[in-house]
């Protein structure tokens, strides 16, 4: 059998050149619709993790929200616990904030002015003293570590410090010239016992 081909080689090319190209654009195409579901398929997993995202961002905001509001409640219970503490020892005679403040104010010197003085029902003391004169202070200051309970029975050498911990918060000048001095210190037991028994 005799093979004759009557399409010349140029149309022969031309088709076969055809047929590759069309292969060609369905692989690009196939790539393109292949890229184009990919990006739609992150573009969906990142809305819907940025939804998530949002959610837990909200719900761990409301917890906060909610342990806070618990802490404020516990600790407006624990204030008042101790005021109703304070409150047992005023009436049980246990209290001797007077007779503290009388040995405080013998300790006073000069231009010292008292803003704030708190005692607490561990026998701490917070205590806020103005002055226009920073050695005033100094002084208070030294005078108040140096106190001792004079124990009528014994040699002074057996005296006992009245006040212990001692804590400088601060010590600020303000615009106008006045100091402030800030402190926390301890009553010591005795000198407790001792303003019971006066």
């Amino acid at each position: 059998m005799l093979n004759i081909n009557l399409l010349p080689k140029e149309i022969k090319h031309t088709a076969s050149t055809d047929n590759t190209k069309t292969v060609a654009w369905v692989i690009v195409t196939a790539v393109l619709v292949l890229n184009m579901l990919v990006f739609l398929f992150l573009f969906g997993y990142k809305t819907v993790t940025s939804s998530k995202l949002t959610d837990a961002q909200k719900q761990t905001t409301t917890l906060s929200a909610k342990i806070n509001s618990h802490s404020q409640t516990e600790d407006q219970a624990k204030l008042i616990s101790n005021q109703i503490k304070n409150v047992e020892n005023l009436l049980s005679g246990k209290n001797y904030f007077t007779k503290l403040l009388g040995a405080l104010e013998a300790k006073t010197q000069g231009s010292i002015k008292y803003t704030i003085l708190t005692v607490d029902n561990t026998n701490k003391i917070t205590l806020e003293a103005k002055s226009n004169n920073v050695d005033s202070l100094a002084n208070f200051f030294a005078s108040l570590k140096a106190a001792v309970i004079p124990d009528k029975t014994a040699d002074e050498k057996d005296n006992q410090k009245a006040f212990s911990e001692f804590s400088l918060k601060s010590l600020t000048r303000a615009d106008t010239g006045d100091y402030t001095l800030q402190i926390e210190f301890k009553l010591s037991g005795n000198l407790l016992k001792q303003l019971a028994e006066e």
